[in-house]
């Protein structure tokens, strides 16, 4: 994680000749439901981040691996990927045994930089990041299944196992987003981007 060369900052360049022309956008999405809210613990002691977090459960062992070999097995323009890839697990001392049909998970947390220079835009310092939180269900709402066992957690966890902070931003979130900004040519700029033009 560490060792990554990674370029946080690197900017998406949209086609937005059209928004001038829109006089009204349609098929815009609805705002996102809330569905949960984030509770401060009054304990101060920080949350241990080099630990997986309680929320990520398996019913087998998780084994470290490294990833060896990268390689995308479809053409580039091929609507879905098909990734092939080799992880190194010599180092692990049980033996793995696995047949036809079998399936294994992959955890992959966010990259440390990107998640510390999110919090640094949201003005969330490392300390209060790493502070024990707890996600509880609004009356009538459901968490998503991978947040249900976030009794304690921290912000740094949720942000670097709990969210999807690399793939491109649904519709959903760039209405929800469109919401909050306060810049009204962000906002008619987010709006665009989630409608049907």
């Amino acid at each position: 994680d560490e060792k990554m060369n990674f370029v946080i900052g690197t900017k998406i360049t949209f086609e937005l000749s059209k928004l001038a022309k829109a006089e009204t956008l349609t098929a815009l999405p609805r705002i996102p439901t809330v569905i949960c809210k984030i509770v401060k613990s009054n304990k101060k002691e920080s949350i241990n981040p080099a630990s997986l977090p309680p929320f990520i459960n398996t019913s087998t062992p998780i084994v470290n691996a490294r990833l060896d070999t990268v390689r995308c097995l479809t053409h580039p323009d091929a609507l879905k990927r098909t990734i092939h890839l080799e992880l190194d697990i010599k180092d692990y001392k049980e033996k793995l045994e696995f047949v036809p049909g079998d399936s294994i998970g992959i955890i992959a947390p966010n990259n440390k930089k990107l998640v510390l220079e999110i919090l640094k835009t949201l003005e969330i310092g490392e300390n209060e990041a790493n502070q024990e939180i707890s996600i509880e269900s609004l009356e009538g709402t459901v968490l998503p299944s991978h947040l249900r066992n976030a009794q304690t957690t921290s912000i740094m966890e949720l942000f670097r196992y709990g969210v999807d902070l690399t793939s491109l931003p649904r519709k959903a979130l760039l209405r929800l987003m469109a919401e909050y900004t306060t810049d009204e040519e962000e906002r008619k700029t987010l709006l665009f981007l989630c409608s049907k033009q």
